[in-house]
């Protein structure tokens, strides 16, 4: 059975120190009918703390912040109010000492409405809080939801066909990078696997263990071709392109045919004109949609 959730007027946020303060606040809150979650009271039995925490804050309207130098000290404190902010969720510091909010504290809560209530008995301070927690706390996330849309269709809006453009440009930089490793020396390492990966196809196709396209990319296809013909011819079978399985495949084709059909391990004239016709292609259809 899912337990459902109570919704709270406010979490009551407190150093330790200044809990009899914050448990005051939070009972005369109550007798206005402001229902408040505030801990250890509403943690319940068998629950990781930190975990109703969080349950309490996302339940709660607003969280009230008992300000004092004890609370500018205390990393649970800053934890909860760390929460409550990027939940968008209004924060009311409400100062029992004529104190400032530490650095830390002071990022989150600056902008908000302050109490001060280090004059005189509690009482009436509290009740000034509940007035402005209802006219505040709606429009503060009401205003905090729309500026963070707002944001973003401004954001789509301008940078969008700019964001397009750029990842376009990445993916002909892209093409034109393999181009240059693959045809144009570029990275030996890069070029000499592709042209292995490109001949051991050939030569497969060719002793009949593979029958799929001409990649140059070692496939499940490719691999498994690889391992058959290293079976057959008594080789380890791990199904890898290397040195030694392009000697192999040259001399069982030597075997079969008589002579090398392969003096080397360059890609033959017709294929690079091939390819280079493939890339222009390409790249005149993307380079006429902008």
């Amino acid at each position: 059975m899912v337990e459902q959730e109570t919704e709270y007027f406010a979490f009551i946020s407190y150093a330790s120190q200044d809990q009899d303060r914050a448990y005051e606040i939070a009972l005369h809150l109550e007798k206005k009918g402001c229902r408040c979650w505030i801990a250890p009271r509403d943690v319940r039995p068998g629950r990781e703390y930190g975990e109703e925490i969080i349950r309490g804050i996302n339940s709660s309207k607003c969280m009230v912040l008992v300000l004092t130098e004890d609370a500018n000290a205390s990393p649970m404190v800053r934890r909860e109010v760390e929460r409550a902010a990027s939940k968008l969720v209004p924060i009311f510091p409400f100062r029992i000492k004529d104190i400032l909010p530490s650095s830390s504290l002071e990022f989150f809560i600056g902008a908000h409405h302050w109490i001060d209530a280090f004059d005189g008995p509690l009482g009436p301070h509290i009740n000034r809080l509940i007035p402005v927690v209802n006219g505040q706390q709606e429009v503060h996330s009401r205003q905090s939801r729309n500026l963070l849309k707002k944001k973003k269709v401004k954001f789509f809006h301008r940078h969008g066909i700019a964001v397009g453009v750029v990842m376009s440009t990445i993916g002909i930089l892209g093409l034109l990078v393999a181009w240059q490793l693959l045809f144009s020396g570029g990275d030996g390492n890069f070029r000499e696997k592709a042209v292995h990966a490109y001949e051991v196809q050939r030569a497969l196709q060719r002793l009949g263990y593979y029958n799929g396209r001409i990649t140059g990319a070692s496939d499940t296809n490719t691999r498994f071709a690889i391992k058959s013909f290293q079976r057959e011819y008594d080789l380890i079978a791990d199904g890898l392109i290397s040195e030694e399985l392009l000697r192999s495949l040259r001399i069982a084709e030597r075997n079969i045919s008589g002579h090398s059909k392969h003096k080397n391990n360059e890609i033959s004239d017709s294929d690079k004109i091939f390819a280079q016709t493939v890339f222009q292609s390409i790249l005149d259809k993307i380079l006429n949609k902008h």
